[in-house]
């Protein structure tokens, strides 16, 4: 039992966690327990959808489709791998063993495969904007080569936050932040500056138009694709924030103090960085029309063989 209560000391290593000295109400836990098996069962299908999918298109860009494949894979590992450890971890019984050995375990794994999916997000949406501004120069600029190298080193890097987690918690409070809040505004800088180069371009060409008509009458400006753009932009920018954001909040909240109530909000706060693996095929692939109508497909073909 002193081994046990070695792993569970909250003075040191782990000073942050609250769980399994005290754990949560019943019915609280039952809640966030049932709120991330849904998030599993959700989360495999999808992303296995998505990676067979990408594996049979070819018109998307082979870098851009690594990145595409390398969200979606680590997403799958969230709901195969994650998930289930996560989801013992929050049914193990309160101190014991197993509860205090996940209670490691768990967040190393997080930190590794939530990390890649967050840098990878982000990546996506720089490479947006990368095929928006440099335009031919796009294909010779990002190149597979090249992403490859981001692939491995963002791996490396959320591998380190994990190691960085066993031996100083002060380190990657503050690294980790850093990282989830540099992600976000980058993601959310790309969206905006995609959003007003469309918009800018719109404005050119209805301007030409309009000059070319012998009666100048006003053309009017396509509202619907911008609005389609707008709405793109904003649900990635508010998934990202609504996902990642509150986690930060409680990193810090949890650092000063714990206590029941902040032990249930870090709990679904963790629950919230999860399910964006859930969402992340929705708001990136599925809005790729080849990568939509061949995951139509493959459900159809699915239903017409079980019928």
């Amino acid at each position: 039992m002193s081994n046990i209560s070695g792993v569970g000391n909250r003075s040191s290593r782990a000073a942050h966690f609250y769980y399994c000295a005290n754990g949560l109400n019943g019915f609280h836990n039952q809640i966030i327990s049932s709120l991330n098996v849904l998030i599993a069962i959700t989360s495999f299908p999808v992303n296995l959808l998505i990676i067979v999918a990408l594996q049979k298109i070819t018109s998307i860009h082979p870098p851009s489709k690594l990145l595409f494949s390398c969200l979606a894979l680590t997403d799958l590992c969230v709901g195969i791998i994650l998930q289930p450890l996560y989801i013992a971890y929050l049914l193990s019984p309160y101190h014991s063993s197993l509860c205090y050995y996940l209670e490691y375990v768990s967040p190393v794994v997080a930190l590794s495969l939530c990390g890649v999916s967050l840098l990878t997000s982000t990546a996506i949406s720089v490479d947006r904007l990368f095929a928006l501004v440099l335009g031919l120069r796009y294909r010779q600029t990002i190149t597979r080569k090249r992403v490859w190298a981001f692939v491995i080193f963002s791996w490396l890097g959320s591998s380190s936050n994990a190691v960085v987690y066993l031996y100083g918690y002060r380190i990657l409070l503050f690294t980790a932040s850093a990282i989830m809040l540099l992600c976000i505004s980058t993601s959310s800088f790309c969206h905006l500056k995609i959003y007003r180069i469309l918009r800018h371009h719109q404005f050119q060409v209805q301007e030409r138009v309009y000059l070319s008509r012998p009666n100048r009458r006003e053309v009017p400006i396509n509202i619907a694709r911008y609005r389609k753009t707008v709405s793109s932009a904003l649900w990635i920018s508010l998934v990202l924030l609504g996902c990642y954001l509150p986690f930060v909040i409680m990193i810090f909240i949890e650092y000063i103090t714990y206590a029941p109530i902040v032990a249930l909000f870090f709990e679904l706060a963790v629950t919230l960085v999860q399910l964006n693996s859930s969402l992340n095929p929705l708001l990136y692939c599925w809005k790729i029309r080849d990568v939509r109508q061949v995951v139509k497909d493959m459900v159809k073909e699915f239903f017409c063989s079980q019928s």
